[in-house]
Protein backbone atom coordinates (compact mmCIF):
# COMPACT_ATOMS: atom_id res chain seq x y z
CA UNK A 1 0.00 0.00 0.00
CA UNK A 2 1.37 3.43 -0.84
CA UNK A 3 0.44 6.69 0.89
CA UNK A 4 1.69 9.65 -1.11
CA UNK A 5 3.65 12.29 0.83
CA UNK A 6 2.93 10.58 4.16
CA UNK A 7 6.54 9.68 4.98
CA UNK A 8 9.13 11.78 6.74
CA UNK A 9 10.70 14.87 5.18
CA UNK A 10 14.15 14.54 3.63
CA UNK A 11 17.21 15.74 5.61
CA UNK A 12 17.02 19.21 4.02
CA UNK A 13 13.44 19.76 5.23
CA UNK A 14 11.89 19.46 1.80
CA UNK A 15 8.57 17.78 1.07
CA UNK A 16 7.86 14.44 2.71
CA UNK A 17 8.37 11.24 0.79
CA UNK A 18 5.90 8.45 0.16
CA UNK A 19 5.10 5.89 2.85
CA UNK A 20 4.92 2.21 1.87
CA UNK A 21 3.15 -0.36 4.08
CA UNK A 22 2.94 -4.13 3.65
CA UNK A 23 0.09 -6.18 5.12
CA UNK A 24 0.35 -9.93 5.65
CA UNK A 25 -2.66 -12.07 6.53
CA UNK A 26 -2.24 -15.33 8.42
CA UNK A 27 -4.51 -18.32 8.06
CA UNK A 28 -6.96 -18.71 10.91
CA UNK A 29 -7.91 -22.10 12.40
CA UNK A 30 -11.58 -21.03 12.74
CA UNK A 31 -12.34 -18.72 9.81
CA UNK A 32 -11.93 -19.76 6.17
CA UNK A 33 -11.53 -17.19 3.42
CA UNK A 34 -12.85 -17.95 -0.06
CA UNK A 35 -12.22 -14.93 -2.29
CA UNK A 36 -13.97 -11.93 -0.71
CA UNK A 37 -16.08 -14.17 1.58
CA UNK A 38 -15.26 -15.38 5.10
CA UNK A 39 -16.83 -18.64 6.32
CA UNK A 40 -17.06 -20.21 9.76
CA UNK A 41 -18.52 -23.57 10.68
CA UNK A 42 -20.89 -23.80 13.63
CA UNK A 43 -23.27 -26.28 15.22
CA UNK A 44 -26.72 -24.85 15.96
CA UNK A 45 -29.77 -26.35 17.56
CA UNK A 46 -33.27 -25.82 16.11
CA UNK A 47 -34.08 -22.97 18.51
CA UNK A 48 -30.96 -21.02 17.54
CA UNK A 49 -31.62 -21.59 13.87
CA UNK A 50 -35.24 -20.44 14.16
CA UNK A 51 -34.15 -17.33 16.08
CA UNK A 52 -31.68 -16.42 13.34
CA UNK A 53 -34.26 -17.00 10.63
CA UNK A 54 -36.87 -14.77 12.30
CA UNK A 55 -34.47 -11.87 12.95
CA UNK A 56 -32.97 -11.93 9.45
CA UNK A 57 -36.37 -11.90 7.78
CA UNK A 58 -35.47 -14.50 5.15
Amino acid sequence: MKAYRSGGADPHGNQPGDLYASIKVQEDPIFLREGPDIHVGSVLNVTQLKSMWVTSGT
